[in-house]
């Protein structure tokens, strides 16, 4: 058993949990999201010898952690009117930044699948598969919707609303399942 990996797998976990949680007291971000990052670029850290994703995830983390410093000493995260010039920046910066958060995701998840290969965790591995393949419909599904959330009808609100939801769900299955390898990891490192 690698205490090492599964201190990595459990880091990320509780790094992964900050994007989930937004709480704002008069546009002040109690819960960055880029200490977070910043736990996940650590863990990554410890995980990149393991295969390639990791190390390509590493490096989108770098650039999450510099968004997210940036974005919150700009004040993006301050609410915006809908006639404020700069809602639309705040906008582009939102959809950038989840884009590039569900990029990161999707290559953790594909570097836990060659973990759990390389160790011979076939349910684990098979489980990763179907949470990685959920996990990029929902996603998907959702960003699609990013750009059109305010032209939509009042009857397009529920599926929205829906999308939403559901996108907080595979987020926080994702989470469980750092947690899973935390427990069930017994590869090495550089092995």
């Amino acid at each position: 058993m690698n205490d090492r990996a599964n201190q990595a797998f459990r880091l990320m976990g509780w790094g992964m949990v900050f994007p989930l949680l937004n709480l704002h007291i008069q546009g002040f971000d109690l819960i960055p999201d880029w200490i977070g990052y910043t736990m996940v670029l650590v863990a990554l850290n410890t995980l990149n010898p393991m295969n390639r994703f990791f190390r390509i995830a590493k490096w989108m983390a770098v650039v999450l952690v510099s968004g997210s410093v940036a974005g919150q000493a700009a004040g993006l995260f301050i609410g915006f009117e809908v006639s404020d010039s700069s809602y639309l920046i705040h906008q582009v910066y939102s959809g950038l930044m989840s884009i590039l958060h569900a990029a990161l995701v999707y290559c953790i998840f594909n570097g836990l699948i060659v973990a759990a290969w390389a160790v011979s965790l076939r349910d684990l591995r098979h489980s990763t598969a179907v949470r990685r393949d959920t996990y990029f419909i929902i996603v998907s599904a959702h960003l699609l919707l990013w750009p059109f959330g305010l032209n939509l009808d009042d009857g397009w609100i529920l599926v929205v609303t829906g999308a939403s939801i559901l996108h907080l769900v595979v987020e926080v299955l994702f989470v469980r399942l750092l947690f899973k390898f935390a427990k069930e990891y017994t590869g090495e490192i550089y092995g």
